[in-house]
């Protein structure tokens, strides 16, 4: 049967004959109590042990995998289906329905009838956990597998692995095996237990131990979990900003997980696609990574400093903003519906801010808010205030780069 299924997956012909070689007059013993039993001939099967048999054994069972993955039956998560969990031809069936769980179990059973093998009895059993979050009772379901009932167990053994419902004594292999692994084992050690610790002192969690001793409930350890990494990375991610020069326009104290800043927030855009596009050139202003002309001089001493629009200073983010006299015509629409906005928000003109300010409003006008700014603006304001400059800096970073590009042309 192994190698039909080979032979019917299309695999390579000389792979087929190797794996065929390998599988041709094999006999089998079976060690119990440090005895071996008579050698007996193996006709069917993946044989035991080898290199390839895990793969194969998968391969064996991957009609029954796909019809899993394809069903609607069982557990879920989000959209993800996890119906059925497999390790080599040992499959665990997930599911939160008694009756679709009697389904899959159907079809596991016909399936190997189908193929010529039999199900293990010894394996074949069913684990029942109490749904605590839901509080419903907890039925002894029976389940059938050919005929015959399934035991119900609290736990099952796989491989020396004990599968359980949930926590076990602490005379448990497995506590007792982590207790010494965390006592005994040097932070320098690459076992599994010291990396989890190491990951724990990160986040500022209190000693491994009570958590093994007084183990929280599953969401209770989520919001634990949650509520750490979300408070390292707001200090350090705010730390860090405030000691890189190139985001002095950018506001890196409002930063909190999983909410986005007013910069790419397209909520607000009434085309977001064209505000995606916008969205990169602020980015790059923002973070200082915009290569204007004083920068690229800073990098190569036979460039020039000086504005190559203008010629009449040096090209900064200030010039490239406000002051670039051959940028005004296309400046002028933007900074106008600036004007308006803040003129009837805090009733001050745009024109009679400092260059400082006018350049904040631009680059990210939600900072001025936690400067000692002369000019407050509400969250409407802002938001309006975010839409005109992302296409201010857009349009005058389009027009800069096409005059520079002919000015090129021209000079071959």
């Amino acid at each position: 049967m192994l190698m039909r299924k080979l032979f019917l997956l299309d695999i390579d012909p000389a792979t087929w004959s190797i794996i065929d070689e390998l599988h041709k007059n094999t006999s089998c013993s079976i060690k119990w109590k440090n005895q071996l039993s008579q050698e007996f001939k193996v006709y069917q099967g993946v044989k035991q042990g080898g290199l390839l048999s895990a793969d194969l054994y998968k391969l064996y069972i991957e009609d029954l995998l796909s019809l899993y993955e394809n069903s609607t039956l069982g557990c879920k998560i989000g959209n993800i289906n996890i119906n059925a969990v497999a390790c080599a031809d040992d499959i665990a069936l997930l599911c939160d329905n008694p009756y679709d769980l009697q389904i899959l179990v159907n079809h596991a059973l016909q399936y190997s009838q189908l193929h010529y093998y039999t199900l293990q009895p010894q394996k074949s059993v069913s684990i029942q956990v109490e749904n605590k979050a839901k509080k419903t009772a907890n039925h002894n379901w029976n389940f059938n597998l050919d005929n015959k009932e399934m035991p119900n167990l609290d736990k099952s053994t796989h491989l020396g692995i004990i599968r359980s419902t949930i926590k076990q004594n602490n005379r448990s292999k497995e506590k007792q095996l982590a207790y010494r692994q965390l006592l005994i084992k040097p932070d320098n050690s690459n076992s599994w237990y010291i990396a989890i610790k190491k990951l724990l002192y990160k986040y500022d969690f209190s000693d491994i131990i009570q958590f093994l001793d007084n183990p929280p409930k599953k969401f209770e350890w989520k919001n634990i979990i949650q509520k750490k990494v979300d408070l390292y990375w707001i200090h350090k991610i705010i730390q860090n900003s405030r000691s890189y020069p190139t985001l002095t326009y950018l506001i890196c104290d409002i930063f909190l997980p999983r909410k986005i800043h007013p910069i790419i927030d397209l909520n607000n855009d009434n085309n977001p696609s064209k505000g995606a596009l916008s969205i990169a050139i602020k980015l790059k202003l923002v973070t200082g990574t915009f290569m204007t002309q004083s920068k690229r001089a800073s990098f190569t001493k036979s460039e020039s400093p000086l504005c190559k629009i203008c010629d009449d200073e040096e090209e900064d983010i200030e010039h490239l903003l406000l002051k670039c006299k051959v940028l005004e015509p296309i400046r002028s629409p933007f900074i106008n519906q600036i004007e308006d906005n803040i003129l009837k928000d805090a009733s001050i003109s745009f024109y009679k801010l400092s260059t400082n300010t006018q350049t904040q409003l631009i680059m990210d006008c939600t900072k001025l808010r936690y400067q000692n700014s002369d000019l407050l603006l509400n969250r409407k304001t802002e938001q309006l205030c975010e839409l005109i400059s992302r296409k201010l800096c857009y349009a005058l970073h389009t027009i800069r780069a096409r005059t520079i590009s002919m000015q090129k042309k021209h000079s071959k």
